[in-house]
């Protein structure tokens, strides 16, 4: 099994006024630019859950190598059972 890292970056800038739109820098990528207003503590709670799903993808991702690996065990095993 082939496991993909993603990297995610999340930029936050305080300009002062919310009434003033935010100039951001130029990202020349495939990635979106989202610009919000935010709540610091909804940011936090966001960031706390995302944080939680990578957690268990990373276990899951373990756990798949274990089974793999349990289930090519058991095959070469059962080769070399006699009939």
């Amino acid at each position: 099994m082939t496991c993909r890292m993603t990297t995610i970056s999340i930029v936050v800038v305080c300009i002062g006024f919310r009434s003033r739109p935010a100039r951001g820098a130029r990202i020349e990528t495939e990635d979106a630019v989202l610009i919000m207003l935010f709540d610091k503590d909804e940011l936090r709670a966001r960031l706390s859950v995302g944080a939680r799903i990578l957690d268990l993808q990373t276990a899951v991702s373990a756990r798949v190598v274990e089974l793999e690996a349990d289930l090519t065990e058991s095959r070469t095993l059962k080769l070399q059972m006699p009939l």
